[in-house]
């Protein structure tokens, strides 16, 4: 349930095969130290280093709902390689590599450069239909609760970076799936922190359904604060809301995990204006349920 709001939207485009002069040119990274799994109330982080000194890379993939899609972060000297004005993919294994619909460079502190991702889906990935609206709304899970469907993984160890039919770098990963796994059970720890029923959830046949979201989110975008248009800042404004069983929002967290009961803060006012049909159990009876939310400021 991430909504992503832009003034320019990127379209997905599914990887190129890999040719196999380009395989031996892409160094085979192995990891240099365990998996770690950073698990917060509002986040939660896996981390590993690959190569060490001069040839250090690190890996992060971060939840902070429970879902099928991650945000990637990958860093490391292998990166100089990147064409940063073109799509980059990353392929586990054989598995079909999906497509990038938002990556950003940046640096994961000494270690650059770093590519970096929002709402990488781990599903099986689908043909996509262009499209170039103001506004889109990602609708793949109206169930409303997903996880990473880790029996995707069974047997996957690597994971290249891939660009333009060209593999950039691979990672040897070893125990992807029992990382996958804690991943999956700290995303579910989520639910029972924001005092939801965790069992109904798992069971439950439709999560809240936003009605009025356009008109909210273009209100977001007309309240784009001008000083940030002049300094041509970007970013993204993070939030949960928890919607009862009439479908009124009745609470909003935001990603700093500051409560908010009256809506009060920039981010959760706009929230005020937001009308639900409320989530549905197992019978198809109205549940007290949640909405994780992205909004996300891009200028042309």
């Amino acid at each position: 349930m991430r909504i992503i709001a832009a003034v320019l939207v990127t379209t997905a485009i599914l990887g190129s095969p890999l040719r196999a002069e380009d395989a031996q040119e892409a160094p085979l990274l192995d990891p240099s130290g365990p998996w770690h799994l950073d698990a917060g109330n509002e986040r939660c982080r896996l981390a590993r280093q690959f190569g060490d000194g001069e040839n250090k890379h690190l890996l992060f993939m971060e939840i902070d709902e429970p879902s099928s899609a991650v945000d990637f972060a990958v860093g490391g000297p292998a990166l100089e390689k990147i064409r940063w004005n073109k799509p980059v993919y990353f392929q586990f294994g054989a598995l079909k590599p999906g497509g990038e619909l938002h990556y950003s460079r940046g640096a994961l502190g000494e270690v650059e450069p770093a590519v970096l991702t929002i709402g990488t889906s781990l599903k099986e990935p689908h043909e996509t239909e262009e499209e170039s609206p103001e506004l889109a709304e990602n609708t793949e899970n109206p169930r409303g609760f997903e996880l990473i469907p880790v029996e995707r993984y069974l047997g996957e160890e690597k994971m290249s970076v891939t660009q333009e039919g060209r593999r950039v770098m691979t990672f040897q990963m070893p125990n992807l799936v029992p990382a996958l796994t804690a991943l999956n059970q700290c995303a579910e720890g989520f639910v029972e922190y924001w005092g939801l029923d965790l069992a109904k959830h798992r069971t439950m046949k439709r999560g809240p359904h936003w009605t009025n979201f356009k008109t909210v989110v273009r209100r977001y975008l007309l309240d784009y604060p001008s000083d940030a248009v002049r300094r041509g800042e970007q970013g993204s404004v993070r939030f949960v809301v928890i919607v009862d069983e009439t479908g009124k929002v009745v609470e909003c967290r935001q990603s700093d995990a500051t409560v908010l009961d009256r809506l009060e803060s920039g981010a959760c006012k706009g929230m005020e204006r937001a009308t639900f049909e409320p989530a549905l159990d197992a019978d198809g009876q109205p549940m007290r349920s949640y909405y994780a939310t992205k909004i996300r400021y891009v200028l042309p």
